[in-house]
């Protein structure tokens, strides 16, 4: 069965995460698939795009940045490699017994220059066996490389060519040991004006000068006439003991003269409608394993990345290995299953039993008197008591098997409300479920008792009542201590509920309990949260708040209109895009992403896509800096 082999600049593999991987990769219906520019980093790689059923995965990552450059190979069961290694210099091995080794002469290279053309991730290399139709046995060698892009910087043009010529030293190295070669990935260079849509752009002195190399690294039949034998840049980073024309575009060998064959195409200007673009990828294969090679394709319905796949079909069978290289992903401690991810020491809290009684303590002080805790439990009615002295009054008892009763499991008055949970009510219990921001700033009757600060109580006079304020739907309901008519022998403190009233009687002998007892002002609104009162008109006071209250949300309903006014005025949006004069079509607006004084500003261009400069379907010159309000 012929062995297929992909190349494709992916273009960050965490992007294609809609679908599988393992459904992204069974698509391209390959046994060997190579990507470029994943934009994964050691710390994110995760098990989906590493542990792939059928597949083993090979990484190198970035050491200079996080989310850039990036190469990946994957292989089915059935070429799995022999050895595996992870740069061009081997200074990233940590295992020496599965690497490829034959590295070259590269002495005229610092330590540093090396090491830094490791450290961006920018090559993969894989050792698999191969059965060729004579039955012969073979290594070959398979470089997965992303080669640098130099653009307008001169340090990046030297950092390119330094790459480039590295990676002849070590692919010819190979050659010598008999080990055949396949190099493919994104090359960032485009060899001939056939594989560039704008053939202008060729005569930059950056571009020509990676074109030289690949006219040197080519056999003599492939190389274009039309570009110089050297160039003085090649020249001051050239290895010795380079030879050249050992390799072969497989691409071009087979479609010698076919034009518009692009893998690149910009997507900022929706340049692949018209396939306005360039042919940066390739498969070079040594002249030597060329000859097997049966197709090449451009992968052009192929969706997902700024370039698209190539493939190419060699005539040979694959040899797999039993077992796979040390490389490999699944042998990293977190796959293996030798670490625990950090997220298994913070495993989510499982929620008690709501009948397990959890007790809080009500704490009452009587001078030098000690007086007893009264506990109370979720579980509804059960009340434990303890205290330093014998408490013979069945009052206090009874009151406080009430009072805890019908709070039903919430935390007492003078249990801290940053650990209380709300009550669940019905909506017909609650008139408010969340109460406003204007019972803060309720201005207080004057006739009602003032309360302190946060962090202070209030006493509580012998003879009160404890009632709510009158509350208006969307205004939370606060309290009001009045007077009652009870006997001076007896404190009574009147709590209106929604299922009826009841009072917490105290005796002559507890009334020094009652007035020592502190009320603080956050109880009071946990009681507010947790019943529905009755409105006890009294004086016209309620009257009063309820007229008071009323004003206040037309006052607030008027402002609120007025403010979404004023946001619509400042926030009208853009003026129409203007027309361009070509094709009488409605502008798009776009933003300047390149550093410099425009970075960030913005303008109108022709909405239609790139294309032949002189076509008038495509996009026109039209351009215009968009004018910001003032």
């Amino acid at each position: 069965m012929p062995l297929k082999i992909v190349t494709w600049n992916i273009n960050g593999i965490r992007a294609v995460r809609e679908k599988s991987t393992k459904v992204l990769l069974d698509s391209l219906k390959a046994d060997i698939i190579c990507l470029q520019e994943t934009k994964v980093t050691r710390d994110m790689l995760d098990e989906p795009v590493a542990i792939v059923d059928g597949y083993d995965s090979y990484f190198s990552f970035s050491r200079k940045r996080t989310g850039y450059s990036g190469t990946a190979t994957y292989c089915n069961a059935r070429v799995s490699p022999q050895k595996a290694e992870e740069g061009l210099t081997g200074r990233l091995s940590t295992s020496h017994e599965c690497i490829i080794k034959c590295y070259g002469n590269t002495f005229d290279y610092t330590s540093a220059d090396l090491e830094s053309l490791d450290a961006e991730g920018r090559c993969i290399i894989t050792q698999h066996q191969i059965r060729l139709p004579t039955n012969e046995v073979k290594d070959v060698a398979l470089l997965n490389v992303y080669v640098p892009r130099a653009g307008d910087k001169e340090d990046r043009l030297w950092y390119k060519l330094k790459f480039l010529t590295l990676l002849q030293s070590r692919a010819e190295e190979l050659l010598k040991q008999n080990i055949h070669v396949i190099i493919l990935g994104d090359l960032n260079l485009a060899h001939r004006d056939l594989d560039n849509c704008d053939p202008e752009c060729n005569s930059d002195c950056n571009v020509r000068t990676s074109r030289v190399w690949m006219n040197k690294f080519l056999q003599v039949l492939e190389r274009d006439p039309s570009l110089p034998e050297n160039d003085d840049s090649l020249t001051k980073v050239a290895l010795p003991d380079l030879k050249g024309g050992m390799f072969s575009d497989v691409y071009r060998q087979l479609h010698v003269d076919q034009e518009n064959a692009f893998t690149n195409w910009t997507s900022s200007t929706d340049a692949r409608k018209t396939n306005y673009g360039r042919r940066l990828d390739y498969i070079l294969i040594d002249t030597g394993l060329s000859p097997y090679v049966c197709s090449s394709e451009i992968m052009i319905d192929v969706e997902g990345s700024d370039h698209c796949p190539v493939i190419v079909t060699l005539n040979c069978d694959p040899v797999p290995s039993t077992v796979c290289p040390s490389l490999c992903s699944k042998y990293m401690p977190e796959f293996k299953g030798q670490q625990q991810k950090l997220s298994s020491f913070f495993p989510k809290s499982v929620r008690q039993n709501t009948n397990q009684s959890t007790s809080v303590y009500i704490p009452f002080s009587d001078g030098n008197k000690n007086v007893p805790d009264v506990k109370r439990s979720q579980a509804v009615g059960s009340v434990s008591h303890s205290s330093s002295f014998p408490l013979s009054q069945s009052e206090l008892k009874k009151s406080a098997v009430r009072q805890t009763s019908k709070l039903h499991g919430k935390r007492s008055a003078a249990a801290n409300v940053k650990h209380s949970k709300k009550l669940k009510m019905q909506p017909d219990e609650m008139i408010s479920k969340q109460s406003s921001l204007m019972f803060f700033f309720r201005k207080a009757d004057s006739g009602q008792t003032k309360f302190p600060g946060n962090n202070s109580c209030g006493e509580v006079s012998r003879n009160c009542e404890l009632r709510p304020t009158c509350n208006v739907t969307g205004i939370g309901a606060g309290y009001e201590l009045a007077p009652t008519n009870s006997s001076a022998s007896e404190s009574v403190c009147t709590l209106s509920c929604s299922d009826s009233e009841e009072s917490i009687h105290h005796s002559q002998e507890s009334n020094s309990l009652l007035e020592s007892q502190s009320i603080c002002q956050s109880d009071l609104y946990l009681l507010e949260e947790s019943n529905k009162f009755h409105f006890k008109a009294s004086n016209g006071e309620s009257s009063k708040s309820t007229t008071t209250a009323l004003t206040d949300l037309r006052t607030n309903s008027a402002q609120c209109v007025d403010s979404g006014q004023a946001w619509k005025s400042l926030l009208s949006g853009p003026p129409p895009p203007p027309l361009c004069p070509g094709h009488k079509e409605p502008c798009i607006l776009k933003t300047v992403n390149k550093k410099g004084p425009n970075k960030n500003k913005q303008f109108y261009v022709c909405a239609r896509p790139e294309g032949a400069k002189g076509n008038p379907e495509y996009r026109c010159n039209y351009f215009v800096w968009y004018k910001h309000k003032k």
